[in-house]
């Protein structure tokens, strides 16, 4: 599997050999691979079923909210914004059915909104309850309905985390994990977001001429086509 520095590098040369006089790098050109690669990643996932992208976390503590005494856990890692909260794969909890049960097969979480929400204790078959609890999220923190009058100290969960483009916590020579097969992909539209970002301040200059530069005018690519070869390797 390859490394940030390794994607990175392509894009950063030929950016650097196009646009010498420019201040990029290599640091810039990681965050728009975080970037790209996080929309990427998120469309990959909607179109395979894989757990290769999956992060467990097996004990998140429920709390208490002190004004509406709902209760909720904080989501303990950034989860990729998908369709019907699809950046959370499942949320789960042990309701002593049995010990020897994972967690992840014990009591499952079905997701609802709080507008949708009400019809559910309209029908004794979906009302929320112990044995069939919904969970609806409101930003970083994740609500629970069913589990109001019983004790539960913890839950697990499955989520499909996000990058963190501000390199803080970041190793560029660790092995990122982003499909291998779309890597070419990532490498075109950083090339592409590059070449549009160093062309904008001369753009912005209002000098009565025309030249559109050599501004990208290719589509960026989806995830369902095919990549152009990489030059470099």
């Amino acid at each position: 599997m390859a490394t940030l520095r390794y994607i990175a590098n392509d894009p950063y040369t030929i950016l650097r050999q196009n646009y010498d006089d420019s201040k990029i790098t290599l640091n810039h050109v990681i965050y728009w691979v975080m970037v790209v690669a996080e929309r990427l990643k998120s469309q990959h996932i909607e179109k395979r079923d894989t757990g290769q992208f999956l992060s467990t976390f097996e004990s998140i503590s429920v709390q208490k909210d002190q004004d509406t005494k709902r209760k909720y856990i904080e989501l303990p890692t950034g989860v990729l914004s998908m369709n019907l909260d699809k950046g959370i794969n499942y949320i789960s909890y042990d309701y002593n059915v049995d010990t020897c049960t994972p967690g992840f097969s014990s009591v499952t979480f079905k997701r609802t909104t709080q507008a949708k929400s009400k019809i559910l204790y309209w029908n004794d078959d979906e009302k929320p309850s112990p044995s069939n609890p919904y969970f609806y999220r409101d930003k970083d923190r994740v609500y629970f309905l069913g589990i109001e009058c019983i004790d539960v100290n913890s839950v697990e969960a499955g989520l499909y985390s996000t990058f963190d483009p501000s390199l803080t916590d970041c190793d560029i020579d660790e092995e990122f994990n982003f499909p291998q097969e779309l890597i070419p992909v990532l490498q075109r539209q950083v090339l592409d977001l590059g070449r549009f970002a160093l062309l904008i301040p001369r753009e912005a200059i209002n000098d009565g001429t025309n030249d559109s530069g050599d501004v990208p005018r290719t589509k960026i690519v989806s995830v369902n086509e095919a990549a152009a070869p990489n030059p470099n390797q």
